[in-house]
């Protein structure tokens, strides 16, 4: 049965097999300002994927599974649990080679829609040929995005393929652009690695209001990671150390863990925050004089500039 939980998701759920979709989560900041049209097909979409899909995640035999599905920024992110709530996967699809499938199919959609209120039957159907031709390359372009992630079939594709449409264009037309993530970078002491990737990120973006940092414990920021990051520009030399407790995870998008330890303490992420975790070692068990030591920071820098590079595109810090 449908239910909301107090994180803006919307769940909803049905019977219980493996390797299947058992439950289905929606940001509903994304699906409630909907047109009646738009609203109708995710209804459909949504009752047809959970009465009948196939939702294998490479490797993982949990099912049945449940989906968080949403979109930040310009990625439709995928979190994906087990059926006791068990983190399973948790990854991002470029939005980007969706564009023109989307873009043709909305086309599509809105021809459709105007057509039954005018058009013959025989015109209706022709339009509608021609909406499924595009639905079904949306579904194929999904099936091949997801390959070595998770094994769907066609018809589980085609429905989630309607899910990403509706998402995708929320707002595209009467609202603003999403605004840039706001990504918190959690370590262990709010000392060396998660004030430098907090750096880095607002250096690059050229604006810290959406980056943050926490520890599970906080300690003054290292001097040696304040040096190697005044090497490439960026002063961390005030940075104030935070803790978890300090910080309002409501207000934050991605959470970013950066060692074993912060790993473990969002083990499961709270539901509808997305949360990664990149292994990064502490430098701070480096051994040898300072020059030794400066090298050893300096490749955790590197490390981080690559992560970052990686994963947020270098014209404005936004998910790629």
């Amino acid at each position: 049965m449908p239910g909301r939980s107090q994180c803006g998701w919307e769940r909803i759920e049905m019977s219980e097999d493996s390797e299947r979709i058992g439950a289905i989560h929606f940001d509903t900041r994304s699906v409630e300002k909907r047109n009646t049209e738009i609203e109708h097909e995710r209804a459909i979409a949504v009752y047809d994927l959970l009465e009948q899909n196939s939702f294998a995640p490479v490797g993982h035999k949990a099912g049945p599974y449940d989906l968080h599905l949403g979109v930040i920024d310009n990625r439709l992110m995928l979190d994906i649990r087990g059926h006791d709530g068990k983190p399973l996967i948790i990854f991002g699809l470029s939005m980007s080679p969706f564009r023109r499938v989307i873009r043709d199919y909305s086309i599509v959609c809105e021809s459709y829609y105007a057509a039954m209120q005018s058009q013959s039957l025989t015109q209706v159907e022709a339009i509608d040929m021609g909406r499924r031709a595009v639905h079904n390359e949306g579904a194929d372009l999904l099936i091949e995005r997801l390959e070595g992630k998770v094994v769907i079939d066609r018809d589980t594709a085609r429905r989630l393929f309607t899910l990403i449409y509706v998402l995708r264009t929320v707002g595209s037309s009467t609202m603003p652009a999403a605004p840039l993530p706001r990504v918190l970078f959690v370590c262990t002491r709010n000392a060396v690695r998660s004030p430098m990737a907090e750096g880095l990120l607002a250096h690059r973006r050229g604006d810290s209001g959406r980056v943050s940092s926490a520890g599970l414990f906080s300690d003054p920021v290292d001097p040696i990671a304040a040096a190697v990051m005044a090497e490439v520009g960026v002063d961390v030399s005030q940075h104030r150390s935070h803790t978890l407790a300090d910080v309002a995870l409501g207000d934050v998008d991605l959470v970013i863990s950066l060692s074993s330890e912060a790993a473990a303490a969002f083990d499961p992420p709270p539901t509808g925050l997305i949360v990664e975790h990149w292994e990064i070692d502490d430098p701070t068990a480096s051994e040898g004089n300072r020059d030794a030591r400066l090298e050893a920071y300096r490749q955790i820098r590197t490390a981080l500039e690559t992560r970052i590079s990686s994963r947020f595109s270098a014209e404005s810090g936004k998910m790629p």
